[in-house]
């Protein structure tokens, strides 16, 4: 994941300026990526087909999810970090293409992976001596995150946020910190569920969203405190 993550940010920080100009290339692509990703995990159930390299790399970081959270992860800090900072205003020049970008690669992840849950659970449940408690939770916290993602993605697309109440387009964003949550909650049960621990991208996760957490409620007490200070 810190690998991903360190590559995600170098490789948005080098094309900001790209990214914000030529938007609608890079939705085109990251859409294109996640058909890519489906087709091939259908021709995988159909014919038994399989990647390898570095295509099966990219492959199995867009299927579960783990360049989308990168995404994500940028787009959270950008909300955390000092506004005054060079890094945070180029950041923030290019949040809602990057917010727009993670919701479109994150869809894969959604798709094949709910498409599992329908066609799994039944057989799961039949054949399990014990109800599948941590597949269960993992699927429902999906599903509501899922839910929580699509009009947050919707409302970040210009021209929809453009006709939106600015008071309501806010507080509808404010879900986005659910959906963070979520997010950490999947990836955690997933991760201490596995009979092996990976405690490196465990603590990956850990601090990068812990590190958020922290950050955004010193800034907003902060920010609490300037305003009560004004009224006065």
């Amino acid at each position: 994941m810190l690998f991903t993550f360190v590559l995600t940010l170098v490789f948005v920080l080098l094309l900001s300026k790209s990214i914000k100009k030529h938007s609608y290339v890079y939705y085109t692509i990251s859409t294109l990526l996640v058909l890519a990703t489906i087709i091939l995990n259908i021709m995988k159930m159909k014919n038994g087909y399989k990647l390898d390299g570095f295509a099966l790399d990219i492959e199995n970081c867009i299927k579960r999810g783990v360049l989308p959270t990168a995404f994500f992860i940028l787009v959270m800090y950008v909300g955390a970090l000092n506004s005054k900072w060079k890094i945070t205003k180029r950041l923030l020049n290019i949040r809602a293409e990057l917010a727009i970008i993670a919701s479109i690669l994150m869809m894969s992840h959604c798709v094949l992976y709910l498409k599992g849950f329908i066609m799994h659970i039944g057989p799961i449940i039949k054949n399990s001596n014990t109800f599948p408690t941590k597949y269960f939770l993992l699927s429902i916290i999906g599903i509501i995150g899922f839910i929580i993602m699509l009009p947050l993605f919707i409302t970040s697309i210009k021209k929809v946020r453009c006709k939106m109440d600015s008071t309501k387009w806010k507080q509808l964003q404010r879900w986005s910190y659910l959906y963070y949550f979520l997010i950490y909650a999947h990836v955690f049960i997933i991760l201490v569920g596995r009979k092996s621990i990976d405690y490196v991208n465990l603590g990956t996760y850990t601090v990068l969203f812990g590190v958020y957490t922290i950050m955004r409620i010193l800034k907003y007490n902060k920010k609490r405190k300037n305003i009560l200070a004004t009224e006065k």
